[in-house]
């Protein structure tokens, strides 16, 4: 296993990597906001019998260095491509959740040869329901529907370091136009949710499905809400794998 911390553009960033094995696909993942990588590792056990899994700890959550300023969703994206980069990740298929599908979503409009796939679990921010008051109320109801160890992954992830980033982030998230910006991805994209993630809607996923030029497709995961990879990972990894 790869621990590797970068300073890219003056961001701290971790790159987690397992070492390259027989199956040639690579699997990137990009976690949301106010957690970390930790958070994946249920997911991250079932991909690796598919191939090489490789995580970050984006700059200023889990054990990274708060930059202590505002870093936009184009930066992350930047610094996490130039990141996986160095470790050889090559064409990826690249996953993100909650607010690291903006940042996923962001990568691959900046470079499309990163990516051969690209999947988005529970993407953010929900057009019809963009204000800050209404995404806290949908992430609280989500939240409570939360296995108690999925809840405390997020919460453990989240005193470990972030909190600051997490304030300064979440305009950044709020204002991030994912419908207009993965109008630039033209590669399959798979689009997941759990049925009890109110954060993420069926009919959000279907209209950001509709903005994407390439193949795309939608999958709710049943008995899940907003952190579905980690409550039922096996089912979220079949996804994943099977595009």
């Amino acid at each position: 296993m790869l621990d590797q911390t970068f300073d890219i553009e003056g961001l701290e960033i971790q790159v987690l990597a397992s070492d390259p094995g027989p199956d040639p696909t690579t699997f990137v993942l990009v976690h949301g906001i106010g957690v970390a990588a930790s958070y994946f590792r249920p997911l991250a056990e079932e991909l690796s019998r598919h191939g090489r899994v490789i995580a970050v700890n984006l700059p200023g959550f889990g054990p990274t260095k708060d930059p202590d300023r505002t870093v936009r969703i184009s930066q992350h994206a930047r610094v996490t491509r130039e990141a996986v980069t160095r470790v050889g990740a090559g064409q990826a298929v690249w996953v993100g959740h909650s607010m690291g599908t903006q940042v996923v979503v962001e990568a691959v409009a900046q470079d499309p040869t990163i990516a051969s796939r690209v999947v988005l679990l529970s993407p953010v921010v929900n057009r019809a329901e963009r204000g800050a008051l209404t995404l806290a109320r949908r992430f609280t109801v989500s939240a409570a529907r939360e296995s108690v160890p999925s809840a405390m992954a997020s919460v453990k992830a989240l005193l470990g370091g972030g909190l600051g980033s997490f304030f300064r982030a979440f305009p950044i998230m709020l204002d991030y136009p994912i419908e207009e910006r993965i109008c630039a991805i033209d590669v399959p994209t798979l689009l997941v949710t759990g049925e009890l993630d109110e954060t993420a809607p069926r009919s959000w996923l279907d209209e950001l499905a509709e903005a994407c030029p390439g193949e795309t497709h939608v999958d709710v995961v049943g008995h899940a809400s907003h952190q579905a990879m980690y409550t039922r990972p096996a089912v979220v990894a079949d996804l994943i794998v099977k595009g």
